[in-house]
């Protein structure tokens, strides 16, 4: 880079000094300025964010003033090209330079990795623009991306206000710094995803998704004993891979993949969990067909009491070698994948084991949940077979005790203090990981559970159920949130991914639709409808600001920001000011006649006597 620069600049403005990079030393100098202007012109010709954030420095900026200078010689905005370089740098410069620099101009147009040689002194000026043009281009992207509005069309009055807040928010007193991880969420959350975009239309129930970051794909799991991949394409969603399951029953209950997401483990009405690794195909296969993959199967629960069993909920260990799994013969099994084998049995809970969750900092720690309504903390080194045989049972680290009814999922805030537990009490209990229940919580808990009358999987919930109740005694979550309904089957609620500050917890609802509560009010915030039956799994993405639905009505659909929704919000609230309006003037209209006839039928009264 440092042989580039050479050709296309003087070489007497390279003279800078390298032991002050301040703005005092960027005034004092003349050429300084000159350097700075041609080095943002070579890391990036596009000069309208250059532009704005121009706006945002000093008066007494000289880079300012250069910028000033430069945009208005420019109507519009425009590629820097071969001939402008020559501007730059007279010919006889460019042919004594180095000539042996292989560096093309096209290889360095586009790339945003492109910046000053280390040997130049960056200017404060300098890497606050840098640093910030990223953040820039994020949060653009965010209001751009799937928003309604055409790629010609400029974003609307909402956008650009949230945009001018960004910016006034940088340049706030003497040191100008990039916002905060809270500041940045804080304007994520500003384009919350608002309207449905459908993706699919399955022939059957719709189970389980899954986003895969690496591949920007949705995996999706129905009764159809098939497992598809869809795949963004000329922004749409399309279908890119179906992969066929062995041994279904009923549906495939849950599954789950590794980080890289080459790695696929999913569970079933059986008893056994079902292996496999994208990337190879099965000896079988046939005419590239890439549906057919080899299984493994890894036994769990053969031999044990019950004729039928369920494995609800595998996880993957954080170093991907072992896999948690809860089943519905009360037990909970670690089973390393490389063997096929269980490291750890043992009985969890005194009802059927509905989800398990890996701790957030420490791959020994994870949570277990069931229908007996208490939710577990274990510790793997605890429950080996010589513990287990010097302790007589299983003893959890701590226990989380106040559901009045069983419970359908658990998912950890990712900071390693914070829980949540859906329940199909119809409440979401946040719990703290310092804080564990009582004794006499657990067997309250445990009397409320065992008073239950009603079946979730086919009786409508209770009428008591939808009314806030006391706590029981001695219950230690944080908060308790309702406004959701769960029916029929093991809905899901997890927390918003860290890039919205993991400020919300969405989960399904039996409604059709996607309940989304604010941690920080504690209440409900957002109600996504548009499915017309249960809305079993949602996943927000973590590398965009979208939430991918799936539902019992066979839907598959993506919920993005668009900021037409709003103007349309807009729009209806100041049509219903108006329709208001018009009512009160006819009204008040209507009264002034009536007086005014009264007065004169008082008057004609007055005149005849």
């Amino acid at each position: 880079m440092g042989g580039f620069l050479s050709l296309v600049l003087p070489s007497h403005l390279f003279n800078l000094s390298s032991s002050s990079s301040s703005n005092r030393a960027i005034r004092d100098r003349e050429e300084s300025p000159d350097i700075l202007l041609a080095a943002i012109r070579l890391v990036d010709p596009r000069l309208a964010f250059y532009a704005r954030v121009s706006q945002n420095l000093p008066p007494h900026s000289a880079v300012r003033r250069i910028m000033e200078e430069e945009l208005k010689k420019r109507e519009e905005v425009r590629e820097l090209r071969l001939d402008e370089l020559e501007r730059v740098s007279s010919e006889d410069e460019l042919e004594s330079s180095d000539s042996e620099c292989s560096c093309d101009w096209e290889d360095y147009t586009d790339d945003d990795d492109v910046d000053l040689p280390q040997s130049q002194p960056l200017t404060d000026e300098y890497k606050f623009i840098v640093r910030n043009e990223r953040d820039y281009a994020d949060l653009r992207r965010i209001s751009r991306a799937d928003c309604g509005y055409r790629a010609d069309e400029r974003p609307g009055e909402y956008t650009q206000s949230v945009i001018a807040m960004r910016r006034r928010m940088e340049v706030e007193g003497t040191h100008r710094r990039p916002l905060t991880r809270p500041q940045q969420a804080n304007m994520v959350n500003k384009f919350f995803p608002n309207r449905r975009r459908h993706i699919a239309l399955q022939a059957s129930k719709v189970f389980g998704c899954h986003y895969l970051e690496r591949q920007q794909q949705l995996a999706v799991t129905s009764q159809e004993r098939t497992i598809r991949f869809y795949g963004r394409s000329a922004g749409k969603f399309q279908l890119q891979r179906s992969i066929d399951a062995p041994n279904v029953g009923w549906t495939i209950l849950d599954f789950a993949f590794t980080r890289d997401g080459e790695t696929l483990a999913y569970s079933t009405w059986n008893e056994c969990i079902y292996l496999t690794r994208l990337n190879e195909r099965s000896l079988n296969t046939r005419n590239n067909d890439d549906s057919d993959v080899e299984w493994k199967l890894i036994p769990v629960c053969v031999g044990n009491r019950n004729s039928r069993t369920a494995v609800f909920s595998i996880r993957f260990s954080p170093d991907e070698r072992d896999i948690l799994c809860g089943n519905s013969d009360y037990e909970v099994y670690v089973i390393d994948v490389e063997r096929a084998t269980k490291k750890i049995a043992f009985t969890a809970h005194a009802d059927d084991t509905n989800c398990v969750m890996w701790g957030d900092n420490d791959e020994n720690i994870f949570l277990t949940a069931g229908d007996d309504g208490l939710c577990k903390v274990w510790d793997a080194r605890t429950l080996d077979a010589a513990s287990l045989a010097a302790s007589g049972e299983p003893v959890p680290v701590g226990t989380f005790a106040g559901h009045r009814d069983g419970i359908t999922s658990i998912d950890t805030r990712g900071d390693g203090r914070y829980v949540l537990t859906n329940s199909k009490d119809q409440t979401i209990k946040i719990w703290d990981m310092r804080r564990f229940s009582s004794y006499d919580a657990v067997n309250n808990t445990r009397a409320a559970v065992a008073r239950q009358d009603w079946d979730y999987r086919w009786q409508p919930c209770p009428a008591m159920r939808k009314k806030p109740l006391m706590p029981l005694e001695g219950d230690s979550s944080i908060a308790t949130l309702r406004g959701h309904s769960i029916l029929h089957t093991l809905v899901r609620a997890k927390w918003s991914p860290a890039r919205t500050g993991a400020r919300y917890i969405y989960t399904g609802c039996a409604r059709g639709d996607v309940v989304v509560y604010d941690t920080v009010e504690m209440r409900p915030v957002q109600r996504l409808s548009g499915h017309k039956a249960i809305v079993r799994d949602a996943e927000w993405a973590t590398d965009s600001n979208e939430i991918y639905t799936t539902s019992w009505d066979g839907g598959v659909g993506v919920w993005s920001w668009d900021e037409r929704k709003i103007m349309e919000s807009s729009r209806g609230e100041e049509e219903t000011a108006r329709i208001r309006t018009r009512k009160i003037r006819v009204v008040r209209n209507a009264i002034r006649e009536k007086r005014k006839r009264r007065r004169e039928e008082t008057a004609e009264g007055e005149a005849e006597e």
